[in-house]
């Protein structure tokens, strides 16, 4: 489910106006029009920063982490809106699990790493 599907879902089952969750989201009411529509006007997808998804998320009265595990979108972590900068939530389920992961597995998995990194040319990486 996309962002914005979820705030119309909160929107409707609260009975609140797309306004009203701005406010209480603390971001402007065309910022959520266009989470909402799926799109800037332009047709350019909005990439939320994950200072917009803690802002939606209190909105919400949920957890920043429960929000991101809830939607499919890409999540800009710079401070601002560039796709350059997006994680997928693919990504994000891959750091989770290096957090819980045991210290021998964290091992394991930057010796992968490394392995990798040895194999492709910096150039690739930035």
């Amino acid at each position: 489910m996309t962002l914005g599907a979820l705030i119309n879902q909160y929107i409707n089952e609260h009975k609140i106006s797309m306004r009203r969750f701005a406010t209480m989201a603390n971001v402007s009411h065309s910022y959520i029009a266009y989470l909402v529509n799926g799109a800037k006007p332009d047709g350019t997808p909005l990439v939320p920063s994950i200072d917009k998804y803690r802002s939606i998320a209190k909105a919400m009265g949920i957890d920043v982490n429960d929000l991101i595990g809830m939607v499919d979108d890409d999540i800009a972590w710079g401070s601002g809106d560039r796709k350059d900068n997006s994680m997928t939530i693919e990504e994000l389920r891959i750091i989770r699990l290096y957090r819980i992961a045991s210290e021998r597995d964290k091992e394991l998995i930057k010796t992968i790493l490394k392995q990798y990194e040895s194999n492709i040319s910096l150039s690739d990486v930035s």
